[in-house]
């Protein structure tokens, strides 16, 4: 079994990890390669090495002086200083319905997950609330939900009821979660609690229940 660092704790977790083992923040695969090094150089092959290796550790190449990094929304390696063409555009986004990263307007496939993009870039996943019909958001990886989230519940009713962090939603390998966050009020998923810091991947029509408040989930 292989192993990545994760980026949050620093420590190994095995590279079939959604979420590390240690601190049970999610592990992106596209981020964390073999050494899982934020600046790096990197040899003919590919490989990531120190940036103060004068050759590849694992092929023996030698190396240039270039640094690069890894873009922080979709895992793009890029040279230090570089802008992410994906990310950067100044025009409107297109956002993946899977992952949901940035993309450039006229991207075909999302840079992080390949996942091929609606060509509106409307197409990502939304939660409904059952009780108020009105209520609809447009989710994306890394998503918090409560009084003082990215997902404001405060004009709900039963708002006092829900945290003000009291959940995260997270996308991995193409598949969506909910983290619980709260330690006052419950998360729920179609009824099961979820304790603080447990995850649950959600499906289509999933009910996320915050306190007394239901949600829908919509893949698409």
């Amino acid at each position: 079994m292989g192993y990545l660092k994760c980026m949050e704790c620093g420590k190994d977790t095995p590279t079939d990890s959604i979420f590390c083992v240690h601190c049970h923040q999610p592990v992106d695969t596209n981020m964390n390669t073999t050494k899982g090094l934020q600046r790096f150089k990197k040899c003919p092959e590919g490989h990531q090495n120190e940036t103060t290796a004068d050759a590849c550790t694992t092929c023996s190449w030698g190396l240039e002086n270039e640094i690069y990094i890894l873009c922080g929304n979709c895992g793009k390696e890029l040279l230090e200083n570089e802008t992410c063409t994906c990310c950067s555009s100044p025009d409107q986004y297109k956002y993946c319905p899977s992952c949901g990263s940035r993309n450039s307007p006229d991207a075909e496939k999302c840079c992080k997950c390949s996942q091929l993009l609606d060509p509106t870039g409307d197409a990502l996943p939304r939660i409904y609330c059952e009780s108020y019909p009105g209520f609809e958001v447009a989710l994306r990886d890394g998503y918090v939900i409560g009084r003082e989230g990215n997902i404001d519940v405060t004009g709900l009713p039963k708002s006092n009821f829900i945290s003000r962090k009291h959940a995260t939603f997270l996308c991995q390998r193409n598949a969506w979660f909910i983290r619980a966050e709260s330690t006052t009020n419950p998360t729920k998923v179609n009824f099961k609690v979820l304790e603080q810091g447990q995850t649950q991947r959600l499906k289509d029509n999933d009910r996320i229940i915050l306190a007394d408040t239901i949600f829908i989930f919509r893949s698409t």
